[in-house]
């Protein structure tokens, strides 16, 4: 299967409740830390969408920020491309634990159901 490097959370329920936030999520608490998420993205209003950090329940959610290229040139926030079809990506999430997603554009149709893992890299 995998190397026992390797850990995997079990997959959670993550929802944007377009009554509560139209781009973020309710707070996932991934029971324990990990290095990367696993989301699976359902269909949405076209957005990019990235990941959000705490290191408490209920605390303050940061940006999670990729710390340059491989030249060590560039800072960005970690985004996927607009999307409007179902598709996995992975984000890292640098050892969190507490985690919500953000949407750059608001999903004013219908809440958005999504999934997400952590995974030890």
């Amino acid at each position: 299967m995998y190397p026992e490097k390797y850990k995997f959370s079990k997959w959670y329920d993550c929802q944007i409740d377009i009554s509560v936030d139209d781009q973020l999520s309710d707070e996932v608490d991934l029971e324990d830390s990990y290095t990367h998420l696993v989301v699976l993205i359902p269909t949405i209003t076209s957005a990019g969408i990235s990941v959000r950090v705490s290191d408490e329940k209920g605390g303050t959610f940061y940006p999670f920020y990729d710390f340059g290229d491989k030249d060590g040139d560039t800072d960005i926030l970690q985004i996927t491309a607009a999307e409007t079809t179902s598709k996995a990506i992975v984000l890292k999430i640098g050892g969190a634990r507490h985690i919500k997603l953000y949407a750059s554009n608001a999903q004013t149709s219908t809440d958005k159901d999504f999934k997400v893992r952590g995974v030890n890299l």
